[in-house]
């Protein structure tokens, strides 16, 4: 009985072991996933959604400032921000991540 035992948590160790460290899961990043009609499952990398949070963080390094958040869904996000003095309306594509429409608050 000693010995079964003892192998079994041997086993169980070594299994650990070999999975190695688990990632964290991150919030916002969407897969794409379709059964191809050969064998397997593949995902598709890069044709998900960028979360909120990136969406603003992008507009932060475009120069804008003090940036709250409108609305987040759908295709595009919708953020107020400051820029030079002003306060403006940004609309920013959820797919690409790129300003598609910006106007005077």
């Amino acid at each position: 009985m000693t010995k079964a035992l003892t192998g079994f948590l041997f086993a169980t160790a070594v299994s650990l072991v070999a999975m190695g460290p688990v990632a964290p899961a991150r919030a916002g990043v969407d897969f794409n996933i379709f059964i191809n009609p050969g064998p397997g499952i593949y995902v598709v990398p890069g044709a998900g959604r960028i979360s909120c949070r990136e969406a603003a963080y992008r507009l932060h390094v475009r120069g804008y400032r003090r940036i709250g958040v409108i609305d987040c869904l759908g295709k595009s996000y919708s953020f107020e921000a400051r820029r030079d003095g002003r306060l403006w309306i940004v609309k920013v594509s959820a797919h690409s991540g790129r300003i598609i429409d910006v106007r005077r608050a």
